[in-house]
């Protein structure tokens, strides 16, 4: 599977240098041996795809999304190296989504790669300027190699644009704290008179405290210190960490799956994300209807019965529902959905298309 790029290696090598991952493109992928079987499974399955996709439509934004996808799913579990790796497949098809490039750069800090972690905020920055969670941990990676002055412009960035974030005063802090101590007290107090619970605030503040010759507020603070640093929202990570965790990781896969026309697949995920979580109605819908699909409607029914309970106003839930009671001759059931479906959506033109076919059918079978 080839990247474009000469006689690199391929596109999947589990021997490629990580040295040389960046520079040649050679997308990591790594041994999963560590691996529970159901993420070992959902990365399999997220390979797969990108192989199938990539020859299938080398070089495409499909190709792109399938690369992005196996990024996250190294990302939540645990493998940054290779997440990093297969986010730049994604950033270098797609240039221009800024998720992509804002988690490349968190995969890359949680490798070490702070130069690359810097590069990919950057662009990150580029299309979203005044992104906190990016200033932030572009600023912080300015801090991880020692190089405080960029550091300060970022965190500065941050607490004009939101003074109210108790991170960004921290940060800014750390900053300046050793060319002006004086000025990084008046930051970690305002940080700390934000978020009590941050700690460790109280460790640089009675450093900066020592740094100006007050001893008794040093020794005070100190002691007072812990390890929590400020947080803050960051919700590309918090929402992607949600969407590959438990069931909602199985929804996903199973949408690649049927992306690929890989039914069967489709099939195994969504029956654990109803396992993991019975009372997941989109888990449930889609399982009945994929059932229904495979030419299962008994199956399927039960599943799109209790789907509908949680979302009765869903239009397209009722349409698998009542489709599911006419393949199965239940026709006076599958009127009543229809027309429940009617009810909640009067003009929607295939629920009315389906009443009436039904109907017809009743009608007919009246008259026999």
């Amino acid at each position: 599977m080839g990247t474009g790029c000469g006689d690199s290696p391929s596109l999947f090598d589990e021997t490629a240098d990580p040295a040389a991952v960046q520079s040649a493109l050679v997308p990591l992928e790594p041994h999963l041996g560590h691996l529970e079987t159901p993420p070992r499974l959902a990365i399999e399955e997220a390979r797969a795809l990108v192989r199938r996709v990539h020859s299938a439509s080398p070089g495409s934004v499909e190709e792109a999304e399938a690369s992005a996808g196996l990024a996250s799913l190294y990302f939540v579990h645990g493998l940054p190296q290779a997440a990093a790796s297969w986010y730049e497949v994604a950033t270098r098809r797609v240039p221009e989504r800024y998720d992509w490039h804002y988690l490349k750069g968190v995969s890359y800090a949680d490798a070490a790669d702070l130069e690359s972690s810097r590069s990919s905020f950057d662009t990150a920055l580029s299309l979203q300027p005044g992104d906190l969670p990016t200033l932030l941990r572009r600023g912080r990676v300015g801090l991880d190699v020692g190089d405080t002055d960029d550091a300060s412009v970022y965190y500065q960035r941050a607490v004009a644009a939101f003074p109210h974030s108790a991170a960004a005063q921290y940060g800014l802090g750390l900053a300046v704290s050793e060319r002006d101590p004086e000025q990084a007290i008046e930051f970690f107090s305002r940080a700390l008179a934000l978020d009590a619970s941050a700690d460790a605030i109280h460790h640089s503040l009675g450093m900066a405290f020592r740094a100006v010759g007050d001893l008794e507020q040093a020794r005070d603070q100190l002691s007072l210190a812990g390890t929590q640093r400020p947080n803050f929202d960051d919700p590309l990570v918090r929402d992607l960490s949600e969407l590959m965790s438990g069931s909602r990781a199985h929804l996903v896969q199973a949408a690649m799956a049927r992306s690929n026309q890989d039914l069967n697949s489709a099939l195994r995920h969504l029956e654990r994300a109803v396992a993991i979580d019975p009372e997941n109605s989109r888990a449930l819908h889609n399982l009945g209807a994929l059932l229904g699909e495979l030419q299962r409607p008994a199956e399927g029914l039960p599943y799109l019965q209790r789907a509908a309970v949680l979302r009765p106003a869903d239009a397209d839930l009722q349409l698998d529902l009542g489709t599911a009671f006419a393949a199965l001759g239940r026709l006076q059931e599958s009127l009543a959905v229809f027309e429940t479906a009617l009810r909640h959506h009067p003009n929607h033109s295939e629920a009315q298309r389906r009443r009436a076919a039904v109907a017809a059918a009743l009608s007919g079978a009246s008259t026999e």
